[in-house]
């Protein structure tokens, strides 16, 4: 905008000493204000349109971002409100169906028991932004344990952790999706099955983890956040709570191993 006059100020030296070369008339002494006004004037109209015009669309384009992100916390309120109702019920619904298997079906029973944990805990971790560690291993635990119920002895389990760290915190219902992509993406598929490993340790102030998967991996990894809506809402989470970045790497001598540190 500063560049305008001295710009058209310019063109307008130029333009008379073309006429008077030519020998053409033109506006002299004050008149020639005119030479320079009008064009500013144009100039100053055009440019208000543009600047009108670009204010228009952005504050079009900041209007219809906000109703949408009306619309997005309306829809997380429902779905928060959804996550809490369903488990709550199928949580009572569980104690009632347990309660109503014949005592000689005991492994039913256990069964059953441990889907009710699992949605009781759901439904707790809905409500809270860390939990123990311990917890979060024992909920893991059973379903894992619930797995087993499915693949028998074609599934091992292996976890390694200190027991100083199990009061460490950290989110609620952080591990479970990655060991259900282990067993749904890595083993489920392979006759023999394979082994889940988890480590959890703490180095350099940090606390570590490693799930990893005997199973049949992941060749394009890049790809695989793209799939895996486990994978994605983790790897979300930690970036967002930590900064932190979850790793796919080959497990040795088969399978994936995933891992971040808090």
């Amino acid at each position: 905008m500063i560049l305008i006059p001295p710009i058209i100020y310019f063109i307008r030296s130029v333009r008379y000493d073309i006429i008077d070369n030519l020998g053409l008339g033109r506006l002299r002494s004050p008149g020639t204000a005119w030479d320079l006004y009008i064009p500013l004037l144009f100039f100053f109209i055009q440019f208000g349109c543009y600047f009108a015009y670009r204010y228009f669309r952005e504050n079009q384009r900041k209007l219809s971002l906000e109703g949408e992100l009306r619309q997005a916390a309306l829809k997380s309120e429902l779905a928060a409100i959804k996550a809490q109702l369903n488990p709550h019920f199928l949580y009572n619904v569980f104690n009632a169906i347990n309660a109503s298997v014949p005592a000689e079906n005991e492994k039913t029973r256990d069964m059953i028991a441990q889907l009710s944990d699992l949605f009781r805990y759901q439904l707790q971790a809905s409500q809270q932004e860390l939990v123990p560690l311990r917890e979060e291993l024992d909920f893991v635990k059973k379903y894992l344990d619930l797995e087993k119920a499915r693949f028998e002895d074609r599934l091992k389990i292996q976890i390694k952790v200190p027991q100083e760290l199990m009061e460490e915190k950290i989110p609620p219902m952080l591990l479970q999706p990655l060991v259900e992509n282990s067993v749904k993406h890595g083993l489920s598929s392979l006759i023999e099955g394979g082994t889940i490993s988890i480590s959890i340790f703490k180095e350099d102030g940090k606390l570590k983890f490693e799930i990893s998967d005997t199973g049949i991996g992941i060749e394009n990894k890049t790809e695989a956040f793209d799939k895996g809506i486990g994978l994605t809402n983790t790897k979300l989470r930690l970036q967002k709570m930590y900064q932190a970045q979850l790793e796919l790497l080959d497990n040795t001598p088969q399978g994936l191993k995933i891992r971040f540190a808090l």
